[in-house]
């Protein structure tokens, strides 16, 4: 919890808004290829495509941080690989699970 607050602090109103808007557009981003896959493919699970959206955002996020602290590049593009895997099969036919 200290980790959120303390840095939440250091930013005024302006910059809270400004990445708002940033986090908002990223949501924009990622989630137009998988609502296009939507439109002719219907994911196998209920799954809210906001936060499918910024599931991505977060495994790029996520990703960065071990790969900083380790100096392994290899660490970002297997975990949007990852990611890929994971949304390849909640479109693929098949099943309803």
């Amino acid at each position: 919890m200290a980790t959120y607050c303390y840095p939440e602090r250091l930013f005024d109103r302006g910059v809270r808004a400004l990445n708002h808007e940033i986090v908002r557009l990223w949501r924009r981003r990622f989630g137009a290829i998988p609502g296009e896959i939507r439109t002719c493919f219907p994911p196998k699970s209920d799954v809210d495509p906001e936060a499918q959206a910024d599931m991505a955002s977060t495994v790029i996020e996520g990703a960065l941080v071990p790969g900083r602290a380790t100096g392994e590049s290899r660490i970002l593009p297997a975990q949007i690989m990852l990611y890929r895997h994971c949304t390849r099969h909640l479109f693929l036919p098949g099943p309803r699970a």
